[in-house]
């Protein structure tokens, strides 16, 4: 719960001095996880960070691009209601965006682990599309490349 709390407001794994602490806080004093972020949000490091740095390298790494103004200015009125990093690249991820990227992600590995190529411009629309409108799953994706003529080729060599 501490190394969670840790991951969701400052973005790293808590220190050992951090980690005995708020371990004997939730040990010893009942707390929930919910004061145990909000304990960090109030410390100097939290209070250092610079949201629009934060929210910047978020959508980096979840979106792969820059943060548009508009999203920039959402996520910055978020930020002072109280919300964590670790809840602004939960709700990147969960965005249209972001539930994109992950499929064409999922799609891009299964296709290099299994036929060890990159999908081809046809393969990605198909698949894209199967998983966000049909609801194939990774596991059907893989299936379905398992069965393919490639695949099998690929298997005899």
């Amino acid at each position: 719960m501490v190394e969670h709390a840790y991951r969701e407001v400052l973005d790293r794994a808590a220190d050992p001095t951090g980690l005995r602490t708020y371990r004997d806080r939730v040990m010893q004093e009942g707390w929930s996880q919910q004061e145990v972020i909000q304990q960090l949000q109030r410390s100097p490091e939290a209070r250092a960070i610079q949201p629009d740095a934060a929210i910047r390298q978020l959508y980096r790494e979840v979106l792969g691009r820059d943060a548009d103004p508009t999203g920039l200015a959402h996520y910055r009125a978020k930020w002072r209601e109280g919300w964590t990093q670790g809840q602004i690249r939960a709700d990147l991820s969960r965005s249209q965006e972001g539930r994109g990227r992950n499929v064409r992600e999922i799609i891009t590995r299964a296709y290099r682990e299994l036929l060890g190529r990159d999908p081809d411009p046809a393969g990605m629309a198909n698949y894209e599309r199967q998983m966000q409108e049909k609801g194939l799953t990774e596991r059907d994706l893989r299936r379905a490349l398992m069965n393919g003529e490639e695949y099998r080729q690929r298997q005899r060599r």
